[in-house]
């Protein structure tokens, strides 16, 4: 089992190359990440078979979209327990999906659906029109 802990964006970069890791818990806030989206796309690129898990403290509806449009196997509330983390890890690991069932359902929702459809269209809209169309939903 390799464990790194990378420090920004392009660290983490340069940490995929160098390992390959199943797993990459990637913390929304990390310096250097951008545009969650196309980060998480970039490491799916750079590393087709690491599962992103991503790690996060909001529960907005339009951050949890953006890592699943950009291709997040995984998203878990920083306030989570330890238990789901784990539960986290372990579903990723074994191929599957795991969405923090602390996030309302319609959130969980959007995330299984846009993470098996992965529409291009999407990942053009900012972060403020992902809200919009979000709200649009919920009527």
């Amino acid at each position: 089992m390799i464990m790194a802990e990378a420090a920004d964006g392009p660290d983490t970069f340069a940490l995929l190359s160098r390992y390959g890791p199943d797993l990459l818990l990637l913390d929304v806030k990390m310096p250097g990440v951008g545009r969650l989206s196309t980060f998480v796309k970039e490491v799916a690129r750079r590393s087709p078979a690491t599962r992103i898990l991503v790690l996060s403290g909001h529960s907005e509806e339009e951050v949890v979209l953006e890592a699943a449009i950009g291709g997040a196997h995984g998203y878990v509330l920083k306030g989570a327990p330890f238990s789901d983390l784990l539960s986290a890890i372990e579903t990723l690991v074994a191929g599957g999906i795991w969405v923090d069932p602390q996030l309302p359902s319609q959130v969980v929702k959007a995330f299984l659906h846009y993470r098996v459809k992965k529409p291009s269209e999407l990942e053009k809209l900012s972060r403020q029109e992902l809200r919009i169309l979000s709200l649009l939903a919920q009527g």
